[in-house]
């Protein structure tokens, strides 16, 4: 069972890495989901929890189900990160519009 993942480690290192940045970097502002791209029922709880605070809408919600569920994609308050060094402008929009 170990060896089963093995091949997946340095992408979860990789997204490690980018928790605990976020976490030293944003203090608590930001709230950090992982989800596993096979547990579609997070997946769209996650999503809808999104819709529910109109962050995002129905449509996008059901493009990010069907089309980004994959391992390694990012998404902050629901909105898919397309390029990873648009990870840290997206945060502090969201951040900067909550003020």
């Amino acid at each position: 069972m170990n060896e089963e993942f093995k091949h997946q480690e340095s992408d979860r290192q990789k997204m490690g890495e980018i928790y605990c940045r976020t976490m030293e970097k944003y203090e608590g502002q930001v709230d950090v989901t992982f989800l596993d791209p096979r547990n579609v029922f997070a997946f769209a709880a996650y999503f809808f929890k999104h819709v529910r605070k109109s962050n995002i809408s129905i449509t996008e919600a059901l493009k990010y189900i069907c089309c980004h569920m994959k391992l390694n994609a990012i998404f902050v308050d629901g909105e898919y990160i397309k390029n990873f060094n648009d990870y840290d402008k997206l945060i502090n929009k969201k951040i900067n519009s909550r003020e």
